[in-house]
């Protein structure tokens, strides 16, 4: 029998880093908007920008 541990299981890529930064209310408004429709949260739709500036910038 093997040995039960407790808490969540270890992820594959854990995002365990934070930043903070300042957005206007125009663009507040788009992220909340791409939330809304994306059915996402803020996280999620920054990370999608990122990586898609990032391809275009590997271009």
């Amino acid at each position: 029998m093997s040995p039960k541990t407790m808490g969540r299981p270890p992820i594959e890529n854990p995002k365990n880093s934070r930043i903070a930064f300042r957005i206007d209310k125009e663009t507040l408004a788009k992220l909340e908007f791409c939330v809304k429709e994306n059915n996402s949260n803020f996280s999620e739709i920054i990370r999608q920008g990122i990586e898609i500036v990032y391809e275009k910038t590997k271009k």
